[in-house]
């Protein structure tokens, strides 16, 4: 069909004409959008197809296709933890056409010289073609000492620098995406804490071999012992992982990080937009009635930074009281004083401060909170507005010693806590008048 009965078969069927080409345009412009650099793989063989096809030299075509299949191979060897996404850098299209030129040059060197008569004959010329196109460009016409150095001549000289200018090309590509990767991945992660589970879980992987598995240990080893810290530790463990065993698996190994894995207290990100405003959150409610009343202590024990302090914020701190509990200071610490505790007594009550925390905060601080155990209460807040009970979690201990007090420096900062939430005067002065115990520590209740 030529041009002509083209041109008469869409002014005929316009309207069908119309539908199939937008259909198409779409179509590209879809697949260009989801393979990105990708689609030029598919753009070259087309056109090396079309372009041989036309001129009748189709075996010409599949020296070309297995010329880039060379490339491929090359690549994919260079980058081993993820070879699909090295291929998305526009110099690795440029080094596939390349090979594929190469090979039907070759092609067309052999047929110059030698003319296969048989199918098999032809078939053997491509292949040798395809898969002896790099064995050309990789030869070398003569060396030459310069500086006492060999110095080769030939059209490997043009291949090793090309392929260097690619290699480092794409490099430099998936270096980025390898940063961000291992950044997400294993951000907030105590290298310490995730290292014995992390280890264990290779054990999935069947191509490793025990020589495999040494060298892992070995550089393990060697990233335990450096003076970085815990954070950039992790990082390093991330990459080494991701060399090994590539990002799927390594995505998959730190999904979902225990409590105990966190160098911080993690950060849960807010949902936005007006559907997420209206669904439940899974906060839970903290109450605090000791040194975490104040904001400078809770960020301690958060691991956060002075510049997180806007974040406590955001927990809605407020007043409460627990009835039917009375403070005792009765939880041993190790240098022989005590910290804050509850206990249930009649007619009593513990003010205190109320916190609103994701989950995964307080499965943080459970580890913080040691020798203490995480219970549900409930507490009245000190808002008239809300006049039902509210169910907070408390940390209560029952390990209890009697005839212990807690240090003047502790008790302060539960003074201060008190006074920056606005406790009550009476309940600070009761706290103020608590009996101490002189000797130097540092406050961790």
């Amino acid at each position: 069909m030529d041009a002509t009965a083209i041109l008469t078969l869409i002014k005929n069927h316009y309207i069908i004409a119309t539908f199939v080409g937008v259909l198409a345009i779409g179509l590209t412009s879809q697949a260009v959008e989801t393979l990105k650099v990708h689609i030029w793989y598919a753009v070259a063989i087309v056109s090396a197809g079309l372009i041989f096809a036309a001129n009748g030299e189709i075996l010409y075509f599949y020296a070309f296709c297995l010329g880039m299949a060379t490339a491929f191979a090359e690549i994919i060897s260079k980058f081993t933890d993820e070879p699909i996404k090295a291929l998305s850098a526009p110099q690795a299209v440029l080094y596939h056409v390349l090979n594929g030129l190469v090979s039907s040059f070759a092609l067309r060197i052999l047929f110059l010289y030698s003319v296969p008569v048989t199918t098999l004959d032809k078939v053997k010329a491509v292949v040798i073609a395809g898969f002896g196109a790099m064995l050309l460009l990789r030869s070398k016409l003569f060396n030459v000492k310069v500086a006492g150095e060999d110095v080769s001549f030939g059209p490997e000289q043009i291949v090793k620098v090309f392929f260097r200018y690619m290699e480092l090309a794409i490099d430099r590509l998936r270096a980025q995406a390898r940063i961000q990767f291992v950044k997400a991945t294993l951000d907030n992660i105590d290298f310490k804490a995730a290292r014995a589970y992390t280890r264990t879980m290779l054990g999935a992987a069947q191509t490793l071999e025990d020589n495999d598995l040494k060298d892992i240990d070995k550089k393990l080893d060697e990233i335990a012992a450096t003076p970085d810290s815990p954070q950039l530790k992790s990082y390093a463990m991330g990459f080494l992982l991701l060399n090994k065993m590539g990002e799927d698996v390594v995505a998959r190994l730190f999904e979902e990080p225990q409590a105990d894995w966190y160098i911080k207290a993690p950060e849960v990100s807010k949902g936005s937009g007006l559907i997420s405003s209206f669904l439940p959150t899974k906060d839970l409610y903290y109450f605090a009635y000791g040194g975490d009343m104040f904001s400078k202590t809770l960020l301690k024990r958060l691991n956060w930074s002075t510049s997180d302090y806007a974040r406590l914020k955001e927990m809605n701190p407020q007043r409460a009281i627990l009835n039917g509990y009375s403070m005792a200071f009765d939880h041993p610490s190790q240098d022989g004083s005590s910290t804050a505790n509850i206990q249930q007594e009649l007619n009593s009550s513990v003010e205190g401060v109320l916190y609103k925390l994701p989950p995964s905060v307080l499965e943080f601080l459970d580890k913080a909170n040691l020798g203490y155990m995480r219970r549900e209460i409930e507490v009245a807040s000190v808002d008239e507005k809300v006049t039902k009970p509210i169910t907070a979690q408390a940390y209560i201990s029952e390990e209890r010693h009697s005839g212990l007090y807690p240090t003047q420096d502790y008790l302060n900062l539960l003074i201060q806590g008190a006074r920056e939430r606005g406790l009550s005067p009476e309940y600070i002065n009761k706290l103020a008048t608590t009996n101490t115990v002189t000797m130097a520590r540092t406050a961790s209740a």
